[in-house]
């Protein structure tokens, strides 16, 4: 110990601050705590000289007669030590004060080197480690070059540390190489795997006789150090460290043949993080392992949370072992019923019985203790197994088991069992279950009327479960099954299994068509309100969510009933209190059922109870404090979205009762804790200084709290309450829905609203708020533009759009730039496009285009760069399954729809914004933002030199852009055969935006892009050649006809178009329609534009034959127009040219595209019909009804035909 140095001033302050922070008054607390504050920023050197001093020093040095007086100051010192040593060690430095550093240093290392718990506990032992390392990883990764994790600040050399921490380690002395070892484990977390490589060898032959220690804290520290080191090496240097894993398993056993359970389960805990990061070093030994571990959950007499974590290992196996699992078949064989075993320990306890409201404890088994059982372990890992492994795999087994465990009469909870197996691995194993659903089905129904409530209640929960994992499927082929079932059920006995068929009822809504329900619906409804007029309040929760439910799947249909579930609902919310703890969730889904039935049955018929609905919310909030925790407030806030979308602008009188709860929702503060990580005394409070104060805090009760996420944050967890989080996301949702809903009736909020979607955009904690935030701001630009026309001020409308366009651009664009998630990066670029359509032309200038630019050019390298890391993961990774396939595809299809959406944006900015600098934009050479030393959008933009820098020919297109890029370079080099369907797609349907948009300039490039469209007709992937198709289309539009003749001579289009539209295949899926669609599109304007190229009639024919298009409706415009050409001048399809025909598809045209024409061709198509003859007209309209009756009415609210007309 420290007894013979002498005592550093201010240690008698300090210590008495230690001692306030003890206090149980939260106000000296505080005190105490701004005290130590200006101390630090005072007294720094001082300040970490007393620290290491207490935090080491003996009892009399402190002035203490006892020795646990000294214990718990020294503790409380080394607490406030860690977590201030490096910036109190850097003011050391800074004063030049080296003596205090090397004397801090040598208490430090002294502690640890003490062998005797007469002087240091090992909790304290513990606490000083974790200073050290603390310091010394910082110290370490400075003198290598690499980032210390501390904001830049300097701490001295501290080079012997390693060798005083290897003298440790390898000591003769137990307790000193349990210090070693802690410390070893601790110094690792700050450093990365450069400074780590030289240590390598040295730190396996430590931890191969580490692991093999006879002391259990050794050992334990052993494993700990080992996953450090698998953590923050390589996986290439971490095989050095594959022989380590018996012993391991050897230490695990140790500790359990000891009785010590809880030391064997720490120890599965760190195995398993180390299989997470570093599966290679066990697959050698996979046999082993999952033998032991298997042991372990089928021996009933370990503790619970030995065979639960042991279980979690297998589980874990399963989800990075895939290949090792698979080739090992009796781990399957052994571990499905060792699951299936697990799920029968439930007792039939009467709380289960007794349940009678949503919000009681309830696991998924229907269990009503809260406490994490094996049964709930059991299940949760059947359904991560059978995802992980697949139907392919599981099934098999699972089916056997399943029909052994219904067999048997004699015990309810193998039944119970059996049901729930099916229950959790649908969804894993959705495939080959479906080719046998009826049969899954028809067991599962028969289970419904076992002799057990428990077992009826599985059964119902399965046919929830499955209506999710076979939604659609379920619901189109076996509602006649499943359906009854329900409806029979919900007379059950037992009020559990009749409220839950209630809420099984909900899932199988969700996904089922209205047809499948309507001829079930009066059965349907007359139990719903037999249960709503129940005793029991779950019965009443579970019913009035289902009636919502119904409601909303088959729409006006539910008219008839509006009048036998409005009129209650609005009473019960009238006679119950919100300020009643017990009436919060009822009232919740009063609130909830009554909009989403006012949704289904329509504005007409719900407007006037919307209304009054509204005037009771309102007096509501307004005359009572709801709690933070008050469910009553989410649903509120949706309920006030859903009637706005009913009343309209309507809805404007509330917003001043309604806006400022829902600002302030959205701008609700996260709920941010620190606790303890798994290597920390949970004694510890880390939220601040109270840490050493003893004061029970939240992280005392729980590591991880209820309601908590958490992630690693270095040596401990960062929680973030997500309560709090899906409200103010909820918040978002709804103000952007009061955009889109009132447009320029928000105008007087709009300053606000833009303020808070604008800190929504960067609000990393929850990706919904983001997202949320990106869709709004198009309407929130139509707010703008509306309120001023609205008032027919046309320069207020362009001045006012383009303030808040400048406004929105740069967050806009920073933010995507920014966004780790890719989905959300892809909602962020559809924004930026909508927000320059609905702005309109002119509003960018010339700098703004450049931004434009730069930001797609920006997202397009970012995308390319995770396109190629994934390609390098799957050739390095070979034991990638199907499950990872779809997990890889599914970021494909995120990429491209990022790729998607820079497409259109550029599409829209040269549409809107072309002649105001897009155009030059799109040729100019620009560095990407990284690269840029400023924010001058106009310092790193360079002219390209012409039409020719972009080489386009798919045979030859660079696949390397330079270092500095423009649009036409990058979506150039996307037209190599060698890139992706996609790549090719959006580049083929950026040139035609460019050639259609860009004037003179873009024509310039007519003779290299065309080669690419008439190419890119004859690939494979449909979406191509849609794009190809429509890129000839607008070829013809622009294009000289002398140059498009013979461009057609050189390639063939004519006979390309004409070949994919006579396709047999051409209507099998939405793909190769959308192709056929376009390639109709383009040869009609072919024949409107260039008719000189049409040899024959033919080509015409087939394409009068395959029409209407009815996929890709946009291309109806350009149809119909061409269509009418045709009427005008009929010598293009010869002498007897099928007049009755073009006018009959002009008559479905418009009936299948519906509310996608624009109003001109319409109104052009209104002026064919209104000339025809009455008798002609009669008998197309005769036609029309006989062929497609839906087509007919449709057409016949489009196209207003005066009756009389017709006589």
């Amino acid at each position: 110990m420290s007894s013979g140095q002498a005592v550093p001033t201010l240690t008698g302050e300090i210590v008495q601050v230690l001692y306030k922070l003890q206090s149980p008054d939260t106000v000296v607390i505080r005190e105490a705590e701004s005290r130590f504050d200006e101390l630090v920023t005072g007294e720094p050197v001082a300040t970490y000289d007393v620290l290491t001093h207490v935090s080491t020093a003996p009892a009399s040095a402190l002035g203490l007669a006892d020795a646990a007086s000294a214990v718990a100051l020294r503790s409380s010192a080394a607490v406030l030590l860690r977590q201030r040593i490096v910036a109190l060690e850097s003011a050391a430095l800074t004063a030049g004060s080296l003596d205090v550093i090397a004397t801090a240093r040598q208490r430090l290392l002294l502690a640890l080197q003490s062998d005797s718990s007469a002087e240091y506990t090992t909790s304290e032992l513990r606490k000083i480690c974790s200073a050290v390392a603390t310091l010394g990883g910082v110290a370490i990764a400075a003198s290598d070059g690499t980032d210390d994790g501390e904001s830049g600040k300097r701490v001295a050399p501290w080079p012997e540390l390693f060798n005083v921490v290897y003298a440790l380690a390898a000591s003769p002395m137990t307790r000193q190489r349990a210090v070693g070892l802690n410390l070893l484990a601790g110094l690792i977390d700050y450093l990365d795997d450069d400074t780590l490589r030289p240590h390598m060898q040295h730190l396996h032959e430590i931890l191969r006789v580490a692991l093999a220690d006879a002391d259990a804290e050794v050992r334990e520290h052993a494993t700990g150090t080992l996953r450090a080191i698998l953590e923050t090496a390589d996986s290439k240097h971490c095989l050095l460290f594959t022989d380590l894993v018996p012993l391991l398993f050897s230490s695990i056993e140790a500790s359990l043949s000891a009785d010590n359970e809880e030391d064997a389960r720490k120890s599965i805990e760190e195995v398993i993080e180390m299989l997470q990061s570093e599966p290679r070093l066990f697959r050698d030994h996979f046999g082993t392992m999952a033998s032991a571990m298997l042991a372990l959950v089928g021996n009933a007499a370990l503790e619970d949370e030995t065979r639960q974590i042991a279980l979690e290992f297998l589980t874990v196996c399963a989800e990075h072992l895939r290949s090792s699992t698979r080739r090992n078949p009796q781990f399957v064989e052994q571990l499905v019923p060792a699951c299936m075993q697990m799920m029968t320990e439930l007792e039939d306890d009467k709380e289960w019985y007794e349940k009678d409201s949503i919000t009681g404890p309830e696991n998924e088994d229907g269990d009503g203790d809260a406490e994490y059982t094996n049964v709930d372990a059991a299940q949760g890992s059947l359904d991560r197994i059978a995802i992980a492994l697949g139907g392919k795999t599981v099934l098999p087994v699972a089916s056997r088991w399943i029909q052994e465990f219904l067999q048997r009469g004699d015990d309810w909870r193998f039944r119970h069992a059996a049901i729930m197996t099916i229950n959790q691995i649908g969804e894993g194993c959705e495939k080959q279950m479906e080719r046998q659903l009826g049969d899954v089905i028809e067991l599962v129904v028969s289970a419904t009327t076992d002799a057990h409530p428990r077992v009826r209640w599985a059964a119902i929960n399965c046919i929830g479960q499955m209506s999710t994992d076979f939604g659609g499927v379920l619901q189109r082929k076996y509602h006649a099954r499943v359906l009854p079932t329900l409806i029979h059920s919900m007379d059950d006995g037992c009020n559990r299994v009749r409220s839950h068929a209630a809420a099984a009822l909900i899932n199988f809504c969700d996904e089922a068509s209205s047809s499948a329900l309507t001829p079930y619906l009066d059965a349907v409804v007359s139990k719903l309100i037999a249960l709503l007029n129940s005793n029991s309040r779950l019965a009443l929760e579970q019913a009035m969510t289902a009636v919502a439910a119904v409601a909303g799947c088959v729409g006006t249909a539910f008219s008839k009933y509006y009048d036998d579930f409005m009129p209650p609902l609005k009473n019960l919310l009238r006679q119950t209190s919100a300020g009643d703890k017990r009436n919060r969730l009822l009232r919740s889904k009063t609130m909830e059922c009554m909009t989403l039935i006012g949704v289904a049955v329509g504005a007409d018929r719900f407007r006037a109870d919307a209304d009054e609905i509204m005037q009771i919310l309102v007096s509501n909030q307004m005359s009572m404090q709801f709690d933070a925790d008050d469910p009553q407030i989410g649903y509120m806030m949706q309920a006030y979205a859903r009637i706005c979308q009913s009343l309209g602008e309507l809805f404007v009188p509330y917003l001043p009762y309604v806006l400022p709860a829902l600002c302030e929702m959205a701008r609700m503060k996260p709920d941010i804790q620190l606790f303890p990580g798994k290597d920390e005394d949970t004694s510890e409070d880390f939220s601040g200084l109270q840490e050493a104060a003893g004061v029970a805090s939240e992280a005392e009760a729980s590591r991880t709290p209820d309601g908590y996420a958490t992630v690693d944050f270095g040596n401990k967890k960062l929680g973030i309450r997500t309560s709090s989080l899906d409200d103010r996301a909820t918040a978002v949702s709804i103000l952007a829905s009061f955009a889109s809903e009132l447009k320029g009736a928000l105008f007087p909020y709009l300053m606000d609203i833009t303020q808070i979607m604008v800190e929504n955009l960067g609000f990393w904690y929850h990706d919904e708020c983001r997202q949320f935030a990106a869709d709004a701001i198009p309407d929130l630009v139509s707010c703008a533009s509306e309120h001023f026309a609205a008032q027919g001020d046309v320069e207020r409308t362009r001045g006012a759009v383009q303030e808040i366009v400048n406004f929105f651009l740069p967050k806009l664009c920073d933010a995507a730039r920014n966004e780790p998630e890719v989905e959300v990066q892809s909602s962020m670029v559809e924004a930026l496009c909508s927000m320059i359509e609905r702005a309109g032309s002119g509003v960018l200038d010339a700098q703004q285009c450049i931004q434009v630019a730069r930001f797609v050019i920006d997202i397009l390298l970012e995308r390319q760069d995770r396109v190629r890391e994934r390609l390098l993961s799957q050739a390095e990774d070979y034991e990638l399954d199907d499950e990872e396939l779809r997990n890889l595809q599914e970021e494909d299809q995120w990429d491209d729809d990022v790729l998607v959406g820079c497409g259109d944006t550029v599409r829209a900015a040269l549409e809107h914004d072309g002649s105001n600098g897009f155009i030059t934009a799109f040729e100019t050479l620009l560095e990407p933002t990284a690269q840029s030393s400023d924010d001058d959008d106009d310092e790193h933009a360079t002219p390209a030199t012409g039409p020719t820098e972009p080489r386009v020919n798919p045979a030859s297109a660079s696949t390397t852009p330079p270092q500095t890029y423009s649009l036409a370079s990058l979506f150039a080099s996307m037209l190599s055969q060698e890139r992706s369907a996609t790549e090719r797609s959006v580049a083929l349907s950026t040139w035609a935006a460019w050639l259609r948009y860009g004037g003179p300039r873009g024509l310039a490039y007519l003779p290299q892009v065309f080669p690419a469209f008439a190419a890119y007709l004859k690939d494979t992937e449909p979406q191509v050649q849609e794009a190809a198709a429509y890129g000839i289309r607008i070829c013809a539009e622009c294009t000289d006809p002398q140059l498009f003749t013979n461009l057609d001579r050189t390639y063939h289009i004519v006979q390309a178009l004409e070949q994919i539209v006579r396709d047999r295949n051409a209507r099998d899926d939405e793909d190769t329609e959308k192709a056929a669609d376009n390639a109709a599109s383009a040869l009609l304007r072919i024949a409107m534009h260039q008719p000189h190229c049409l040899s024959s009639a033919a080509p015409l024919k087939s394409v009068l034959q395959y029409l209407p298009v009815q996929v890709d409706v946009q291309e109806a415009d350009s149809v119909i127009n061409a269509l009418i050409h045709l009427l005008q001048h009929p010598g293009i399809l010869g002498k007897h040219a099928p007049m009755d025909t073009i006018t009959f598809l002009i008559a479905r045209q418009v009936a299948v595209a519906e509310d996608a024409l624009e109003e001109p061709t319409l109104g052009l198509a209104r002026q064919v019909f209104m000339r025809m003859p009455p008798a002609v007209l009669k008998q197309l309209l005769q036609h029309l009804a006989s062929t497609n009756a839906e087509e007919y009415e449709t057409f016949r609210r489009l196209i207003p035909i005066d009756t009389n007309q017709l006589q």
